[in-house]
C-alpha cells in the first residue's frame, strides 16, 4: 500500500505543477498565431532555469553603456518552439551585481507592443563589473527566470 503521506503531496502539488488556475484546468501560454516565426537575428537567446521558456533580447544601443540608460526589446517562446513567440505570459526585467550584493538604482518600465514584443526601458548599469539581467516570465501563478550575464569594462 502507498504510503499516504505521498499521495497527499501529489494531491497538493499536481495543480501547482500544471498551472491550473480557478477551475482546475491546465493552462498553456498561446502562441501569437499560427505559424508566426520570429527571426532571432541580432538577438541574444536565454533559456530559462526550468527549461520552459526562451527569452530572446537585444539591447538599444546594441553595446551595453556604464552610467547611462539603455532599454531591452524581448521576445518570449516555448523552450520547444523558439522561433513561435507566446502571448499568454507577462515579462518583468530586473538586473543586479550579485557579487556586490545589489541591483541597478532604479526599476524598468515594461511594457507589451502590439507586435508581441516587450520593451523594458529605464535599465542603467551605474557602474563597471559583471551584471546578471533577469527575465521573469509569469504564466498565471508560475515564474520561470532566465538569466543573462554581462560583463562591463
Amino acid at each position: 500500500m502507498p504510503d499516504p503521506r505521498a499521495l497527499l503531496l501529489l494531491v497538493v502539488a499536481t495543480p501547482l505543477m500544471l498551472g491550473c488556475q480557478g477551475d482546475g484546468a491546465a493552462r498553456a501560454p498561446a502562441a501569437l498565431g499560427p505559424g508566426t516565426p520570429r527571426s532571432t537575428a541580432g538577438y541574444h537567446t536565454q533559456a530559462s532555469w526550468n527549461g520552459g521558456y526562451v527569452v530572446h533580447w537585444r539591447s538599444a544601443p546594441a553595446e551595453l553603456p556604464v552610467g547611462e540608460p539603455f532599454a531591452l526589446e524581448a521576445w518570449v517562446a516555448d523552450a520547444r518552439a523558439p522561433e513561435v513567440l507566446l502571448a499568454g505570459v507577462e515579462l518583468e526585467v530586473d538586473a543586479a551585481m550579485p557579487q556586490h550584493g545589489h541591483g541597478m538604482t532604479r526599476r524598468a518600465l515594461v511594457t507589451r507592443a502590439s507586435d508581441g514584443s516587450w520593451r523594458a526601458e529605464g535599465l542603467l548599469f551605474h557602474m563597471p563589473g559583471e551584471w546578471r539581467l533577469y527575465f521573469d516570465v509569469r504564466n498565471g501563478p508560475l515564474l520561470e527566470r532566465a538569466e543573462a550575464r554581462v560583463v562591463l569594462d
